[in-house]
């Protein structure tokens, strides 16, 4: 795809092409759990794209209050639409044909052209409240001429799609260029603010939209909305027109410019740090999954568009969405709202509340926020906690899990037969590692506390992690044992025991298994969950019912094995994480523009499946670009493209 690197602008010659710029998606946040959302072209593609789209609550199911707004300009009573639906058989109005440019950089912008006259078209989502706007700046141009603006409506849950119905009120208040209605007694009130406009009233229905992603997994696609009429605003070359959006009824003097001037100075600040344009680009990625609930609390959102998000979603993901950052304060904040609730798991109380890889995680995430901001007050606050979970996991206080004669974390899958222990090497790579954060910590920030006793036990963990884990015929660690019989299953997790804070291979153990991997599971995209040799290898899943674990390419495993490539390789390594970064990031100009995605399939061409916008993708990119200092120097050489793994 040619893009132009500085800014994320999309080369013109392709957007008139709808297969080209309807594969395109654009996303605006407004950091409370709501966005802005559809393709390049115009014409949405899902059931989550809309204008305007709210949530109630971080875990709510968001509501498309404004699904679209089409544009048209009159022009010498000739007429020329900038909007773009796909109906069954044909591209109608087909606006995408006028669309010369497109850029995501603060924020997206289109550019089309009619008759010599140039709109420029951005779109703002605000932060903090469920607000859009859309900023019209016109070329010059000889004649003057109108501009018209229809509003329409699906007034649904995202989960949901609309249908025609003679239930939709087909009532709305006009005046002083402001239009208000609500659409069913059951749905938010919207306002829509047009200064200097008229409202012509022509409602309908408009039937049949397809919604192509949707058709594709197989789900329902078709969609019904209606509009109420057309805002009309006569216009003339150089003018410029901001169009406000929103749940909140528009005071007197809210302007769109100077509500977009304030949001652009928010963005401005939070980028003023990043090295590189493509830094700057992941730094604005991560802000869309930070939000707030109403408590003003900060939830991260595993991705758009996912509704709820797991715990070791978060704690995977806060290393690279805060603490690169500078986000310390909201990242502190996070560890005390998780550790309210961690606090409660004990003996007889709320044990199963977390699983044990949450649990582990937290220890990690821990450990990570306190190397970047050195805060012993509060991981002392944490101490006694993070001591007693250990303890009650050692002593078998815990139906989770339970340490063995051999140091092991013993838990429980329900793949197995009641009664049978499982060992599982990813877990028992990330319990020896928070048993040796823990001894950290204690030393860090304990007061005096000895921190002998977790030495000895971490100690025992490792003498018996190669004895139970490795798979000399392979080269490689079995994935986990159930009883006596080892999983032979090759997967990414077993980058753990080589890229953890406190790694358990030796460097020629290491080399091995990080060949197997290279060898297996490494793409362009990232690193595919399951080799694709073993017979349950599924490439194509997520999107289409299968398993995400079976062979599909999660990208946030690039994290990882950057790490893995500069540990064991150093400056060769460095350089080959530098290339296979390059082209990882390529993927800000591809699918949903400016951010990256969850899943891809394990085959080429390793179509994007998944979240369309996955925090835990864009932090782990964020976290190793950042850590290491990459892309700054220029890109690998030739020979060193060509020996990465999936070029061989």
């Amino acid at each position: 795809m040619d893009a132009d690197p500085k800014s994320n602008r999309i080369a013109s010659g392709l957007l008139a092409q709808f297969p080209y710029s309807s594969a395109l998606e654009w996303l605006e946040t407004n950091g409370t759990g709501g966005w802005s959302s559809s393709t390049v072209s115009g014409a949405h593609s899902r059931r989550h794209h809309g204008l305007l789209v709210t949530a109630e609550t971080p875990d709510a199911d968001p509501f498309v209050v404004c699904s679209k707004l089409e544009e048209s300009i009159i022009e010498s009573n000739t007429r020329f639409d900038l909007g773009c639906n796909q109906y069954p058989g044909v591209i109608y109005p087909a606006g995408h044909q006028h669309l010369i440019g497109f850029e995501r950089n603060l924020f997206p912008v289109f550019t089309y052209q009619v008759a010599g006259l140039t709109i420029r078209k951005t779109i703002a989502a605000l932060h903090g409240e469920p607000t859009v706007v859309i900023l019209y700046e016109f070329g010059s141009f000889a004649r003057p001429f109108t501009l018209e603006l229809r509003p329409m409506y699906s007034a649904r849950s995202v989960q949901n799609l609309s249908v025609a119905n003679e239930f939709i009120n087909r009532q709305y208040v006009f005046s002083n260029g402001v239009l208000r209605l609500k659409n069913y007694s059951s749905t938010p009130e919207i306002f829509i603010s047009v200064p200097g406009s008229t409202f012509r009233e022509d409602q309908h229905w408009y039937y049949n939209l397809i919604y192509v992603s949707e058709l594709t997994r197989g789900a329902d696609h078709t969609e019904d909305l209606y509009s109420h009429g057309v805002f009309c605003v006569r216009l003339k070359g150089g003018d410029k027109l901001g169009v406000i959006v929103s749940t909140i009824e528009p005071q007197a003097r809210r302007n769109a410019f100077a509500l977009f001037q304030k949001e652009e100075r928010r963005r401005k600040k939070l980028t003023n740090d990043a090295e590189t344009e493509k830094v700057k680009l992941l730094t604005l990625a991560a802000d869309q999954f930070v939000i707030s609930d109403r408590e003003n609390k900060p939830v991260v959102k595993a991705g758009y568009y996912v509704t709820e998000s797991t715990r070791q979603d978060v704690l995977v993901s806060v290393p690279g969405l805060f603490l690169p950052t500078a986000r310390h304060k909201v990242a502190r904040r996070i560890l005390q709202e998780l550790a309210a609730s961690l606090g409660k798991v004990g003996p007889g109380g709320n044990a199963t509340s977390w699983t044990v890889e949450e649990i582990l995680w937290y220890y990690l995430a821990v450990y990570q926020y306190y190397l970047f901001t050195r805060d012993a007050a509060f991981v002392r606050t944490l101490l006694p906690m993070l001591t007693s979970i250990v303890e009650y996991l050692v002593k078998g206080s815990l139906s989770i899990g339970h340490v063995d004669e051999d140091g092991m974390l013993v838990t429980m899958i329900s793949e197995s037969a009641d009664g049978v222990p499982v060992r599982s090497m990813p877990v028992n790579a990330l319990w020896y590692n928070a048993v040796r954060i823990l001894e950290f910590l204690l030393t860090e920030a304990g007061r005096g506390k000895d921190p002998s006793r977790y030495s000895a036990r971490a100690e025992k963990v490792m003498e018996n992690f190669i004895r139970v884990f490795w798979n000399e015929e392979d080269g490689c660690l079995y994935n986990y044992f159930i009883g006596s019989t080892a999983n032979r299953e090759i997967r990414p997790h077993q980058l753990y025991a080589i890229v953890l804070p406190y790694p358990l291979l030796s460097k020629h153990r290491a080399d091995r298994v990080l060949h197997v991997i290279e060898r297996d599971l490494v793409t362009p995209r990232g690193l595919r969950s399951l080799n694709p040799g073993d017979p349950n290898y599924a490439p194509t899943g997520c999107d289409t019912g299968t398993p995400a674990n079976l062979g599909t390419v999660a990208m946030h495993w690039i994290g990882a094995y950057v790490d893995a490539l500069i540990l064991l390789r150093g400056s060769r390594g460095r350089s080959e994480a530098h290339s296979i970064l390059e082209m990882v990031l390529e993927d800000l100009d591809r699918g949903c523009v400016g951010t990256l995605s969850e899943y891809f399939d394990g085959d080429a061409p390793h179509t994007p499946r998944g979240s369309v916008a996955s925090a835990r993708s864009v932090a782990e990119v964020l976290r190793v670009v950042t850590e290491h200092n990459l892309l700054h120097e220029r890109a690998g050489d030739k020979d060193v493209l060509a020996s990465l793994p999936f070029r061989r």
